[in-house]
C-alpha cells in the first residue's frame, strides 16, 4: 500500500514539474528560515547562561524620574558595589567593570613598531575570574589581576602579539591617557557570542585608578550614577530582590541572561 503511495506521488511530480520544483523549493526554503529563526531565538535565549552563578547574579539600577516617566540608568559610581554589600545582607559579593570608551594602541616590546588599535580593554576588580565563569587557559583565577597594570589577554591576542610562545611574564603597551606597560599574568578563552561581557584586555580596576583620567571615571563616593556596570551576586538569587529595592532608591533588576 504504502509503495502505491510513493509511485502516485512520484508519477505526479514528474508529469508536473514546474508546479512541483515550486511547491518543493519553497517548502525547502520556508524550513531553512524556520531553522534560522529557532537557531537565532536559542542564541539570544542563551545569553551568559554559561556562567556558573548566573542565577544569582543581578544589576542594580538607579531609577530617576523625569516629567512624570521613569528611567533607568545601569552605570554607576565606583563606590556603590561595596555600599549596597556593606548595607545589604542578601548581597554576597560585587563584581564592578568598566569597557574602556574608544579603542588603545597597542604594541609590545619585542616589536614596538608594529601598533594595531584594539577594542575591549576592560577594567574589573580583581576576583573577575572567579565571580564570572570566563575559562583561564593559563593564569590563576585567584591572583591573576591582584597587582595594578597586571592584565589578562584573550587567545586572539595571545596569537596576534606572541604568536606561538607563552605570554606570560610578557609586558604588552596599551596607550590610553598615556601609554602604559601591562605584565600578562594570563590567558583566557575568548568570550563566547552569547556572552554580555566582552574583552580582548582584563586589567584590575587599580590600573584605572593610577592612571591620569581616574577622577573622571571615578565619580562621587556614593551611591550615583557613573561609568561602572555594577554585578551584585546575591545569596539567595531572585528571593533576595526584594529587600534591594527599600534602600538608597537602588532598584535591583535582573540582567538578560544572567
Amino acid at each position: 500500500m504504502i509503495l502505491n503511495y510513493i509511485k502516485i506521488a512520484w508519477r505526479n511530480l514528474t508529469k508536473q514539474k514546474l508546479y512541483s520544483l515550486i511547491n518543493i523549493t519553497g517548502l525547502a526554503v520556508g524550513l531553512a528560515v524556520c531553522m534560522m529563526i529557532m537557531l537565532y531565538v536559542a542564541h539570544e535565549m542563551s545569553y551568559d547562561r554559561f556562567h556558573k552563578n548566573g542565577s544569582r547574579i543581578f544589576i542594580p539600577q538607579a531609577v530617576i524620574k523625569i516629567g512624570g516617566n521613569n528611567l533607568g540608568l545601569e552605570y554607576m559610581s565606583y563606590a556603590a558595589g561595596p555600599i549596597i554589600q556593606q548595607s545589604q545582607p542578601a548581597v554576597e559579593g560585587y563584581m564592578r567593570t568598566l569597557s574602556y570608551f574608544r579603542p588603545v594602541v597597542a604594541s609590545t616590546t619585542a616589536a614596538p613598531q608594529a601598533k594595531f588599535s584594539e577594542e575591549h580593554l576592560l577594567f574589573a576588580d580583581p576576583d573577575f575570574f572567579k565571580f564570572f565563569s570566563f575559562k583561564l587557559i593559563t593564569g590563576s583565577a585567584n591572583d591573576v589581576l591582584n597587582k595594578p597594570f597586571s592584565v589578562v589577554i584573550s587567545q586572539d591576542m595571545a596569537k596576534k602579539y606572541f604568536g606561538a610562545a607563552d605570554p606570560i611574564g610578557k609586558t604588552i603597551t596599551l596607550k590610553t591617557d598615556s601609554a602604559y606597560t601591562y605584565q600578562v599574568t594570563g590567558v583566557a578563552e575568548n568570550a563566547p557570542s552569547n556572552s554580555s561581557v566582552v574583552f580582548n584586555f582584563v586589567t584590575p580596576n587599580q590600573s584605572l585608578l593610577a592612571m591620569k583620567e581616574a577622577k573622571r571615571y571615578v565619580g562621587d563616593q556614593q551611591i550615583s550614577f557613573g561609568s561602572f556596570s555594577v554585578y551584585l551576586l546575591l545569596k539567595n538569587g531572585a528571593a533576595d530582590t526584594a529587600p534591594l529595592n527599600k534602600e538608597h532608591g537602588c532598584n535591583c533588576q535582573k540582567e538578560q541572561g544572567l
